[in-house]
């Protein structure tokens, strides 16, 4: 029946008038909510992931590492005696050698307390050193002892943090916001990235410099900070200047000669003279009998083969399937459309390759050697979903067969890493428990490939896979160090995280 104005007015009730006004303002809420986490999801990722890299940081890799305390000494004695002094694994004359006893009673392990030192010791460079022994000096340990671990690796975990922001904003920039938080949330939660990026090693830093460049270049930022930050990577390791012919081939193809030019010379002249200036004020000729040594190691035709043939950064393979996930997404940079950051991506990735390969001894390489070339393979997990998109960014395949893959990888690399935490009494799961498992990935996958699930539903599937990704990688960095050393003798860290945390709410 039409209504006119002599109409009665309809009266709602009391309660349904206040659902209605609550309305706009719950709708207000979520869609604020939803604002928010768009904007800020990455820094919720990140400090997730450094929390996880925090826990236990003490002990996994184990404390007193050879390699780590090598940057600590060489740091502490350039600081104190203004020459460094540190073991070195080369052969060196024999005047050069000392042995010294060494203070340490922050790890239970009995080969700690004698060393054979090398003065000077020019293996590495000396920015590192001069961090970490800075850094020591300031925690009020000189050389040659050793802080517990879990101070020494705290600016590392710094380290961590900006190089997790880098990947982000270079895969953003170039993939867009959500392949980037798929790529973000991959490297951050994986068991190997998490202990790797808590290890001082040169290459941890070398890889901010190397994507530092590469970030700056994107985003067209002059052209001396690219340079500066080239050569600051250099300076921390020569093989960081791999990303010098990407970034001077580019600016080659968009013919700006002049700039490319520039860059290229200045790189060069500012490592030169930075080596140059460095060694010749302590020991010239040891400083070229070290970089003749560093120069001459044995190398091997198979080394390409040999880098994706052993899982880790260390000198420890360990089962972790996210390191060949990473590896096999990464390498999809090579089939995406080939803009000019593609390509830029791309070259970077061959070349960090290519640098590992004519840099390390056949069969004898150092894990850490690789973590530039996961990081940026790392960045191009976010090109996955660029597959079938043309130059102007039109999507000419679908997507769904991208979203299931990378679901189906999820839950495999979830299931593969429970392995990873073996106690010697239970070092297997049960056959048939295995099966079933598989049996259900298997199911799963076919009812992907066969029919077409709504994409929600497949987004939704992905989505709880990082979840539980995630919180996975709490469990394994909890349990990683007790699994590993519970039948074993590991060095024990004497100072620990719960240990300094309880006495602190004790005082």
């Amino acid at each position: 029946m039409p209504r006119n104005k002599y109409s009665p007015r309809r009266i709602l009730p009391e309660h349904a008038v206040e659902q209605t006004a609550a309305l706009p303002e719950r709708t207000w809420n979520r869609t604020k909510l939803l604002q928010f986490l768009q904007k800020w999801i990455y820094c919720i990722i990140i400090l997730l992931a450094l929390s996880i890299r925090f826990w236990k940081i003490e002990y996994i890799p184990f404390a007193n590492d050879a390699d780590e305390l090598a940057y600590i000494w060489a740091g502490q004695s350039l600081i104190e005696f203004g020459t460094p002094i540190s073991w070195s694994s080369f052969q060196h004359t024999d005047t050069q050698w000392h042995w010294t006893e060494i203070p340490s009673d922050t790890v239970q392990d009995s080969k700690v307390p004698i060393a054979k030192f090398v003065r000077p010791w020019f293996d590495h460079s000396f920015i590192l050193p001069l961090l970490m022994g800075g850094w020591s000096e300031l925690l009020g340990y000189h050389f040659p002892s050793i802080p517990p671990a879990l101070w020494y690796r705290l600016p590392f975990l710094l380290i961590s943090g900006v190089n997790l922001l880098l990947i982000y904003q270079i895969a953003r920039k170039v993939f867009g916001q959500w392949p980037a938080i798929f790529a973000l949330s991959l490297v951050s939660f994986s068991p190997l990235f998490i202990f790797a990026g808590r290890m001082v090693v040169s290459e941890n830093l070398m890889t901010t410099f190397i994507l530092l460049s590469i970030y700056l270049f994107l985003t067209e930022q002059p052209l001396w900070s690219v340079l500066l930050a080239t050569a600051l990577g250099g300076i921390v390791k020569l093989p960081a200047l791999c990303i010098a012919p990407v970034i001077g081939v580019s600016l080659f193809a968009d013919k700006k000669y002049r700039q490319a030019v520039v860059y290229l010379l200045g790189v060069v002249a500012l490592v030169v003279v930075t080596y140059g200036v460095y060694g010749a004020s302590i020991d010239w000729p040891a400083f070229t009998a070290a970089m003749r040594d560093q120069s001459s190691r044995l190398l091997g035709w198979s080394n390409p083969a040999f880098i994706f043939s052993q899982p880790g950064f260390h000198t420890k393979a360990s089962l972790d399937f996210s390191y060949y996930v990473v590896l096999f997404l990464g390498l999809g940079i090579f089939l995406v459309p080939s803009t000019k950051q593609v390509k830029i991506l791309a070259g970077a990735t061959l070349a960090t390759w290519l640098t590992i390969w004519v840099t390390s001894a056949e069969l004898d390489m150092l894990g850490w050697y690789k973590l530039p070339l996961f990081s940026l393979l790392a960045v191009n997990t976010a090109s996955v979903f660029s597959l079938g998109k043309t130059p102007d960014d039109k999507q000419t395949l679908p997507l769904y067969p991208v979203l299931t893959t990378v679901t189906l990888l999820l839950f495999v690399t979830i299931v593969n890493n429970f392995g990873i935490i073996r106690f010697p009494e239970q070092p297997l799961p049960e056959a048939q428990l295995l099966r079933l498992v598989v049996a259900g990935i298997l199911v799963l996958g076919l009812w992907l490939l066969n029919w077409k699930v709504p994409r929600k539903i497949v987004i939704a599937g992905c989505v709880t896979g990082l979840v539980v990704y995630a919180l996975q990688a709490v469990y394994i960095a909890n349990l990683y160090f007790a699994a590993s050393c519970k039948d074993r003798t590991c060095p024990t860290p004497t100072v620990t995280l719960s240990q300094t945390v309880r006495t602190l709410l004790e005082r």
